[in-house]
This record gives C-alpha cells, structure tokens and sequence, in this order.
C-alpha cells in the first residue's frame, strides 16, 4: 500500500517514456573476461542484448555533483554515472536489471553521425531514424546523396564503400550500480539505478 503512490507517480504522466536492453555475456569470452575480436555473435564486445521491451515510464533524473561525490565515497570512484533511473513495480525491469543493462530514453532523440566502411558490418541504434546518407562524389571532390543498404540476417548492414549517415536515435544509457536501499516489510518500492550515458556519436 505505502509503494502505491510512488507507482502511479512514476509510471504516469511524469515519467518519462523508457526502454530496457537486457545484457548477456557471449559464449566468446575467456575465462579472462577477453572476447574474441572476430565473434559473428558479439562483434568482439563480449556480450549481447535481448531486444528492447515495451514501452514504459519511469523516473529518470540528472545526478547532481554533491550526489556524485558522496556515491563515490559510498561506491568507490570507478563506479560513478551522470544519471539515475527510479523504476516503479509495473515496469517490464523490475527485479531484473543487473549491471551492463541498457535503457534507452525514448524521447530524447539525440542527432548522431556515424562512417560506415566496407570492412566493418554495423547494426544501427535501435530505434534510430535514418535522415540522410552520403557517399565521395566522383574524384573525390564532392559529397553525393546515396541508400543505406538493408541489413542482413543477422541485422548487421554492409556497404561496399564508405558512407557518412546522420540520423537521430534514442539517449542510450548503462547500468553501473544499482543504489537501492532493501526494505523486506515494504514490497513493491521503486528501484533506483546509477547510469552512466553511452556515447554513440564515436565509430
């Protein structure tokens, strides 16, 4: 009853509109941690991601500098983000988040530019959308429109030269610690999660 309000605030209108990418490491990786840098499976980046739930909402906040210091002394300085998430009980995550987890901000589009090259198959962001894409006009002296080929069966797109593509695509975040406080007498209370945002402008 006491974890009530905290659902229905989060999961209202308030929250903001979120998705959940579940980590799994690859078969791939040694007993090391290392992955292999030619797995079909992971790409060399030792792990893989479940497709993205449903939609849902939460409460996803900045993390002030005074919060960041005493979570570094409370968690130690390599385990430190730039965001929080409070997951309310109706949430596709809840009791299922460990760290390595994605979740992604549905709404908050961010423009991002990536090259493409024949020698590295890539899948796009999930839920990105693509504006344009451009290829080394003739001799090289100008940029032409081109078409981003189809990906594949196993999702990746390849291109026979390079292309710069510019599209937006959803604030991608991941899960480094999880800062909750348990209460066994209290059920249902949200899940508060410390995230560290993922730069996809980089490739």
């Amino acid at each position: 009853m006491l974890a009530a309000p905290f659902t229905n605030v989060l999961s209202g209108s308030l929250g903001s509109r979120m998705q959940w990418e579940k980590w799994h490491r690859c078969p791939c990786t040694g007993a090391e941690g290392s992955a292999r840098h030619d797995c079909p499976l992971c790409n060399g980046e030792g792990g893989t991601f479940d497709p993205p739930s449903a939609i849902f909402r939460a409460g996803l906040t900045g993390v002030s500098a005074k919060q960041l210091e005493a979570l570094r002394t409370k968690l130690g300085p390599g385990l430190v983000g730039d965001a929080s998430v409070s997951l309310p009980a109706n949430a596709p995550a809840y009791g299922l988040v460990s760290s390595g987890d994605r979740f992604l901000a549905v709404d908050a589009l961010d423009p991002i530019e990536w090259v493409l090259t024949p020698n590295t198959p890539v899948r796009l962001p999930s839920g990105a959308v693509v504006g344009q894409v451009f290829a080394l006009g003739p001799q090289g002296a100008s940029l032409v429109a081109a078409t981003l080929p189809a990906p594949g069966a196993d999702g990746r797109i390849k291109v026979s030269q390079n292309l710069v593509v510019r599209m937006r695509a959803p604030r991608r975040f991941q899960v480094v610690a999880d800062i909750g406080k348990l209460r066994s007498w209290i059920t249902d209370l949200p899940q508060p999660f410390l995230l560290k945002q993922i730069d996809l402008t980089t490739r």
